[in-house]
């Protein structure tokens, strides 16, 4: 299997097991990134984009959902780690805090 094929299959995966656990309905999009981490090793970065801040689960459930990712990915003989973020449109962006230096 080349590479390519690996990454298809990976985030085929990932997508099933991300709906599965959130819900098709609550996702806008699935996104799947090959990549180094900062250990130097392969790895998943999976963002999911979700259409409402409060479909966003809570950590204990996006935890046991990254746990469920690493199953689906060990059964397809793949051991990257997927490292899952959520957005949503709602959510807030921290503005940089500006000094007067006056």
């Amino acid at each position: 299997m080349t590479q390519a094929e690996k990454d298809r299959a990976a985030e085929r995966a990932i997508a099933r097991t991300v709906e599965e656990w959130i819900g098709r309905s609550a996702i806008e999009s699935v996104s799947v990134h090959a990549a180094v981490d900062h250990l130097g090793e392969s790895a998943l970065f999976v963002g999911v984009g979700l259409k409402s801040g409060k479909d966003r689960p809570p950590s204990s459930e996006a935890i046991d959902l990254q746990v469920a990712l690493r199953d689906a990915l060990e059964q397809i003989d793949d051991n990257r780690f997927p490292y899952v973020t959520f957005s949503a449109p709602d959510d807030s962006v921290a503005e940089p805090e500006t000094r007067n230096t006056a």
